[in-house]
């Protein structure tokens, strides 16, 4: 279920310290948000189930219709810090950020080609195959000075 619906099925969990430990971990998700370019951020994006231990819970995010919505040769003209989903900024963890931030930068360029390379045409035509990698390697580049000088690592 997503965060809201957390909050309103069960107030208890939605305060627990074991889903204040799991949004602070996954705040980690404003580095990929930054990077990606996703511009549709909310609370009802984020996902949350149990953990694989009793009060422990595990985040992730959906929705990323919005991403990668650059120019061409524009890819850092709009890169700024996310501005939500909300959960996620009132629960910053620097170490979370700091460690997102690392496996970004350690992504060789090779893999992630690979990977936009991997989709159809008919799904991601040429173009924008390129605009795409080409984007995510100079936004690579930025992720860790925009999280460095707001101060959130």
């Amino acid at each position: 279920m997503d965060v809201p619906k957390i909050h309103r099925v069960s107030a208890a969990a939605a305060a627990s310290d074991g889903f204040k430990a799991a949004l602070r971990k996954a705040s980690g998700l404003l580095a990929f948000h930054a990077w990606v370019g996703t511009g549709d951020l909310k609370d009802e994006h984020l996902m949350v189930r149990p953990g694989s231990r009793e009060g422990e819970y595990e985040i992730a995010s959906i929705d990323f219709a919005s991403a990668f919505a650059w120019a061409a040769g524009g890819a850092l003209g709009n890169m700024a810090l996310p501005p939500g989903p909300p959960a996620l900024l009132a629960n910053r963890d620097a170490a979370a950020i700091a460690d997102a931030v690392a496996r970004i930068e350690a992504i060789a360029a090779e893999r992630s080609n690979a990977v936009v390379r991997a989709l159809p045409d008919a799904v991601l035509p040429e173009v924008d195959k390129v605009r795409i990698s080409t984007g995510l390697f100079e936004r690579k580049e930025g992720v860790r000075s925009l999280f460095a000088n707001a101060g959130w690592m």
